[in-house]
């Protein structure tokens, strides 16, 4: 089998598609619950000199159902790289080790050689050498990605991934300062606050505050959106979900790509998908 062999498989393609169409899902879910307005931020005023933005809580957001959700889609990230493993090891013949076959994660070249390479052994050695080049050791596009990837589909087994935010980008405010016998009016914008997990969703609980040496009344908003917006913690940095899903889900497809149809060519189709930049990211992490 020679350098430019390449390989398909509608199983990898099915459990790829599968992942995508489950993190849609959980968007799409995750923006009709933010249109409701259920989560708001209120004026209350504590005394004449301070004044508190409180949460006012009409419905909690379903985390559970969306941590079902995004487990699903890791775990189908993770198994669309076990089956492309899984078929390539069975292309010409019966693998040695079937129960030990799985996308290698190889830390160095050691472990590599020692672990994987004899599992891995009734690969084609056109399509093995193209996994070892996908290694974090070797500066694939694997990276610490699809490790965070393998961590996450483990972690899913014991454990909600997702926790909820009550997260704003903009926070306007109107105040009128009593000055003397005159009122002088302050507009703004307060900096971005974020709530760590689920048990901060409580009624009453301050989000914003200001406090001034003279008295004041707050003119406006009277009330303000709060989105909501999982968050998963890994290693002890919090990330927001979505958009880390989405790269993993991006640096599995390169990878399969490059597994499958070569360096140059995955490189190619990722340019004409616009993703490419992708690779260059850090994983989105929490405010």
């Amino acid at each position: 089998m020679d350098s430019t062999a390449t390989f398909s498989s509608a199983w990898v393609d099915a459990k790829f598609r599968h992942a995508n169409d489950l993190l849609r899902s959980i968007d799409v879910q995750v923006k009709e619950f933010n249109d409701r307005q259920l989560v708001l931020a209120k004026p209350h005023q504590v005394d004449e000199f301070t004044y508190e933005f409180r949460l006012s809580i009409g419905g909690q957001p379903p985390i559970e159902e969306w941590s079902l959700i995004l487990g699903d889609a890791l775990h189908n990230l993770r198994s669309a790289l076990d089956t492309l493993a899984w078929e390539l090891a069975n292309l010409e013949r019966a693998p040695k080790h079937p129960t030990k076959i799985y996308y290698p994660l190889a830390t160095d070249e050691d472990d590599w050689s020692a672990r994987w390479a004899p599992v891995l052994e009734s690969v084609p050695d056109v399509y093995l050498e193209r996994m070892k080049n996908t290694q974090s050791f070797s500066g694939g596009t694997a990276k610490q990605a699809l490790r965070d990837l393998h961590q996450l589909d483990i972690a899913d087994k014991h454990m909600g991934l997702l926790r909820a935010e009550a997260s704003i980008e903009e926070f306007p405010y109107e105040l009128d300062l009593q000055v003397g016998d005159g009122i002088t009016p302050v507009d703004g914008t307060l900096t971005p606050l974020t709530l760590p997990n689920a048990s901060d969703f409580v009624e009453g609980n301050a989000m914003f505050g200001h406090r001034a040496d003279v008295a004041l009344q707050v003119r406006g908003p009277q009330s303000i959106n709060v989105p909501v917006i999982p968050a998963l913690y890994l290693d002890g940095s919090k990330y927001r979900a979505l958009q880390f899903a989405s790269q993993l889900s991006v640096l599995v497809a390169l990878t399969i790509d490059r597994v499958c149809l070569g360096e140059d060519e995955a490189i190619n189709r990722a340019i004409n998908a616009g993703v490419l930049e992708v690779l260059g990211e850090q994983p989105v992490e929490g405010e």
